[in-house]
């Protein structure tokens, strides 16, 4: 599905990692780095789209105490980076005004449809991921 934002012809994004973020439990959920070609910061997340997506809703969320640290370093894009190899584009207020999730009791998050994603890229995953 496209949208007005993809008729922008936008490049896609050059990603840097600063460091890595980690669940309580230590996994890795992420990186936050920049956008090179944009001088942008940004959080870059993997995700297999059969054990992360919410089908209902298509689209994926994040935790809340993610971004709310996101928010507190100044973080401004978020991208996440499906195996199958699209790269979605979402500001991170989008996140903010997102759809409510409770999946797990200690972990409230907040969901974006990838139809509401700023820009969408084809293969990208590999050229992205570090």
């Amino acid at each position: 599905m496209t949208n007005l934002y993809q008729y922008s012809e936008r490049d896609p994004p050059s990603f840097t990692p600063i460091h890595v973020v980690n669940r309580g439990d230590g996994k890795i959920v992420g990186w936050v780095g920049r956008i090179e070609n944009r001088d942008t910061q940004a959080y870059l997340s993997r995700r297999d789209p059969q054990e992360h997506k919410f089908h209902k809703l298509d689209g994926y969320a994040v935790s809340n105490d993610i971004i709310t640290a996101l928010r507190g370093r100044g973080v401004e894009r978020v991208l996440i980076a499906e195996l199958t190899g699209d790269v979605y584009e979402y500001a991170r207020e989008q996140f903010d005004r997102g759809i409510e999730i409770n999946y797990e009791e200690d972990d409230p998050q907040s969901c974006v449809p990838v139809k509401k994603a700023l820009n969408i890229w084809t293969g990208l995953t590999s050229q992205i991921l570090p």
